[in-house]
């Protein structure tokens, strides 16, 4: 419980600095207020998905946001963005290093004088290209993710018991885990799962949740998909 709350609100600021930064190195690029705007909406959106979410579940109420921008938000604050600023602090160790040994390293008495450049360098581009490189992999993967929302895993597993009672020897297990009735598991993916269950024709059926998401109007649903789980000595629940 320590560790929640610092992560929960710390997660939205990583975020709001990330804009920060995003903007910053934007602004050299050709069409740089057109990028700009565009991180900004897409941080505004993002954090805006994260407090729907917090809301929802605190106040408990049932909406929430679109499918594809609920995905987003999960993808953005639990993979992407950890990965981003964990990339952005190595990026800047080695920076910070490189930097020190350019200073100690004797400079040229002809060296030239550096004067500013007007026009966007190689490594402005390069930073502009990282800045917005986040956002499109978080696309990316929502688009990769959405297909698959309708899909689950069967898999078949031979588990050793030491000392098991010889009478107990070729039991098998259905283990069904994780339906999270709700927003993203719904409709006939339910029944799917309920008739390919079935069909394994298992001794005992054991599930061990989530049932529901997080909204009790989807308990009557989920309920009713666990009454319909057949094991041949019955369904045990958690």
């Amino acid at each position: 419980m320590l560790l929640f709350f610092p992560i929960i609100f710390g997660t939205p600021l990583l975020g709001v600095l990330w804009w920060f930064w995003a903007d910053r190195k934007l602004r050299r690029l050709k069409h740089a207020r057109r990028w700009r705007i565009a991180a900004g909406l897409f941080e505004a959106t993002m954090l805006g998905g994260f407090i729907w979410i917090l809301l929802a579940r605190r106040l408990h109420f049932a909406a929430m946001p679109p499918v594809p921008i609920l995905s987003a938000v999960y993808i953005w604050h639990l993979l992407i963005l950890p990965s981003t600023v964990a990339v952005a602090v190595l990026a800047g160790i080695v920076w910070g290093i490189r930097k020190v040994i350019a200073k100690l390293r004797p400079r040229p008495i002809d060296a030239p004088n550096i004067t500013e450049e007007t026009h966007p360098t190689r490594r402005d581009l390069l930073s502009a290209a990282a800045a917005g490189l986040p956002p499109l992999v978080t696309a990316g993967m929502v688009g990769i993710a959405l297909p698959q929302l309708h899909d689950f895993r069967i898999a078949q597993r031979d588990v050793p018991v030491a000392n098991l009672p010889p009478e107990l020897e070729g039991l098998t297990l259905a283990h069904v885990s994780d339906v999270h009735v709700g927003k993203y598991t719904r409709g006939p993916v339910l029944d799917e799962i309920v008739e390919k269950v079935n069909a394994l024709s298992a001794d005992l059926v054991m599930f061990t949740g989530d049932l529901i998401d997080f909204s009790m109007k989807d308990l009557p649903r989920g309920i009713e998909m666990v009454k319909a789980l057949r094991g041949r000595h019955g369904l045990f629940m958690c």
